[in-house]
């Protein structure tokens, strides 16, 4: 996993980049977000604009990625607003793009009324139906293999968090869960992969009443199963009803997937609020576990 410490010399190296390439008068004008767990972003501009600096080789390998799939968002007719590329290095060690002003859905969700959620979920339901009709031939292509991987090396990389927040009986189901059932579960439902954004939860959905609905973040985007971008808006029920129904893709076998990689990516988040030492999300997360397991 990448390194989650950084050091203030790494940082000011960064801002200074970020400063010649943007002409700024002084790094005091950027502020480092470090809470990402393959990238620190920094903003500048009263949030404007954004650099994305990789922890780790791997992390920067994939920014090709990335940065090809938000040049090809900006030709979709679509009321869905993505970040615009303005810098890019050479060999991707970062890249920099225009933000999108607003607030992440998490955090205000509970604030909209019904038909602000419903407006949302329309607008995410037509923007993926013409996200997944892209073919980047040189995208990553992740299959349930690879699916059932992740999930077991971050399982096997959090054990010891696994031991101190569930009792043995608690671990034994989920061993049996993590190596038997959801792998058979996946491969009996298949994989229908289509070009994807692969980590769509209600932080990386921007909202603004000027621009109704932003995406951020494409930097798991990959050929996934089209369930991928689905299985993290069942926070909020009328987004996500309102997404499928606009998707119009909402048979059994493709809410089953869903549910199963919802429930799946619990695993993950265990590992990424453990890594943060988010107590608060850790727990909500545990809670969230063991409720699933009873």
């Amino acid at each position: 996993m990448p390194n989650q410490t950084t050091s203030l010399k790494t940082i000011n190296n960064e801002k200074l980049i970020i400063k010649e390439l943007a002409s700024l008068n002084s790094i005091s004008e950027i502020k480092l977000n470090d809470t990402g767990w393959d990238s620190r972003v920094y903003s500048f501009g009263d949030g404007q604009y954004f650099f994305k600096f990789p922890r780790s080789k791997k992390v920067q390998n994939l920014y090709k990625y990335e940065i090809t799939a938000l040049k090809c968002l900006q030709k979709l007719d679509t009321a869905v607003v993505t970040q615009k590329i303005i810098w890019v290095h050479p060999k991707n060690e970062y890249f920099g793009y225009e933000g999108l002003q607003g607030k992440p859905l998490g955090e205000i969700i509970n604030y909209l009324s019904a038909k602000e959620k419903a407006a949302i979920g329309i607008n995410i339901g037509s923007f993926l139906k013409q996200l997944h009709k892209i073919k980047l031939t040189d995208a990553r292509k992740i299959t349930i293999n690879n699916e059932i991987e992740q999930i077991q090396d971050w399982y096997k990389s959090n054990i010891n968090v696994v031991k101190k927040s569930f009792t043995t009986t608690q671990q034994q189901k989920l061993n049996t869960l993590v190596y038997i059932e959801w792998p058979a579960m996946l491969k009996k439902l298949g994989s229908d992969t289509v070009f994807s954004h692969g980590d769509l939860d209600l932080k990386n959905i921007i909202y603004n009443t000027s621009f109704s609905v932003g995406v951020i973040d494409f930097g798991d985007v990959a050929y996934y199963d089209r369930s991928k971008d689905f299985l993290e808006l069942n926070n909020s029920k009328i987004v996500y009803n309102n997404a499928l129904r606009v998707y119009d893709y909402n048979d059994s076998i493709f809410k089953s997937k869903i549910a199963i990689r919802h429930n799946m990516i619990q695993i993950i988040n265990l590992g990424f609020y453990s890594g943060k030492n988010d107590q608060k999300n850790m727990l909500k997360t545990v809670n969230y576990i063991k409720k699933y397991l009873a």
